[in-house]
């Protein structure tokens, strides 16, 4: 499935979120949730349940990001593969998930860039506890980039995704 026009804007899906996080969603939750809204995925919504777990860096770990591993799994909900055993031979399975790999890469990428790092204590832990505001504040902007960066994302073809260059990854650097 790849992403045809839409009436959507990414300022919408951005504001579904930051909607989603403020009425208790967590930040999986809310960018997940708000694709589906936007009518951007097309996914049953009791899918939504997976993303609680993201919710504080993975369960309230302070690892990833939540709103980054709902960023992630937004995009591989459309591009990801629905049968990885439809390759022939693992050679071709393994070539498969290299080159779908690069959206998912590029995404990681950008959003540690944009934020500075990646998980949810480093992103959190300088702006106050967990129930203050400033962290809130703080939690707002991060699912709001997110859901932008998912979106922009989400709207790259299946060809372009697969021109992009890996950014530093496992493995190393050889294409």
């Amino acid at each position: 499935m790849e992403m045809k026009g839409t009436a959507v804007t990414k300022e919408q899906v951005m504001d579904m979120a930051e909607e989603g996080l403020c009425s208790g969603l967590n930040c999986g939750e809310c960018v997940y949730d708000a694709f589906i809204r936007a009518g951007l995925l097309d996914v049953p919504p009791e899918t939504r349940a997976a993303c609680i777990a993201f919710g504080g860096g993975i369960g309230l770990t302070g690892n990833t990001c939540g709103a980054l591993s709902s960023a992630l799994l937004v995009n591989s909900m459309v591009y990801g593969r629905r049968d990885p055993w439809e390759a022939p031979s693992p050679e071709e399975r393994r070539e498969q998930m290299q080159t779908l790999c690069r959206r998912y890469n590029n995404m990681v990428h950008r959003f540690e860039a944009e934020n500075g790092c990646l998980t949810c204590l480093e992103l959190c832990g300088e702006v106050g506890g967990w129930d203050s505001p400033a962290r809130k504040e703080n939690c707002v902007k991060i699912v709001r980039r997110a859901a932008a960066m998912s979106y922009d994302f989400l709207m790259l073809s299946l060809e372009e995704a697969a021109r992009l260059p890996f950014g530093k990854r496992m493995g190393g650097d050889k294409e």
